[in-house]
């Protein structure tokens, strides 16, 4: 009978630190962008040019590298992500499609439907996305969140992006100021200013102009 009181026990304490470890995993809340242009955000190319990984997920301290094509077509939004990693010189590839009526009201947040694919654009995983943009100028910056669950695992990001390779030193100002709304320094997060990288223009091309079926549903 003690053996099974403790067994019970056992049990009783691993599925409450679950419990509480599962409660701890939140995304964040940062006040998104208003009001929000869709139109003028959602065309030609951005760049990552520094980001944060959250707390809970897992980056193995590579450098990225990732640019990301866009379009509108009516409702529809579609982005295509190529990711290149420095360590591994591999890429990865992925592509998000939303809707404008996603968006609440004037707000710079939505949810999208996020997907990796191989370079021909066969599906490998599907996951669901909320997506923050706290501030943009929409021709030069953007400063985003990104977090949703993969895998069971939380995914969260803050990320610095540009119209050009590289931020102009001219909006520097404006981002910093932004980021240190939500505690963080801009100097200190990764940079890929001095890194190595390498865009696949080809492929995000061709995965931008493929259709999907994801681009026609409700």
């Amino acid at each position: 009978m003690k053996t099974c009181m403790t067994l019970i026990l056992a049990a009783a304490t691993l599925y409450l630190s679950a419990a509480e470890k599962d409660a701890a995993k939140k995304c964040a809340s940062p006040e998104p962008m208003t009001p929000f242009d869709v139109d003028k955000f959602f065309k030609d190319a951005w760049y990552i040019t520094h980001y944060k990984f959250g707390a809970d997920t897992d980056s193995n301290n590579d450098n990225y590298c990732t640019k990301i094509l866009q379009k509108k077509q009516n409702d529809n939004i579609k982005e295509v992500f190529s990711i290149y990693n420095t360590t591994t010189k591999a890429y990865s590839y992925y592509l998000s499609f939303s809707k404008t009526t996603s968006f609440v009201e004037n707000y710079g947040k939505y949810t999208a439907k996020h997907i990796q694919v191989d370079k021909d654009g066969k599906e490998l995983e599907e996951h669901s996305i909320t997506v923050t943009y706290l501030d943009t100028d929409y021709s030069s910056y953007s400063v985003v969140y990104v977090c949703g669950e993969i895998m069971e695992n939380l995914f969260s990001l803050y990320a610095v992006q540009s119209r050009n390779k590289n931020i102009n030193s001219n909006v520097e100002t404006k981002v910093k100021s932004v980021l240190n709304g939500i505690n963080l320094n801009l100097d200190k997060l990764s940079s890929t200013k001095r890194v190595n990288c390498e865009f696949d223009d080809s492929t995000l091309n061709e995965l931008l102009s493929k259709p999907f079926t994801y681009e026609t549903e409700g």
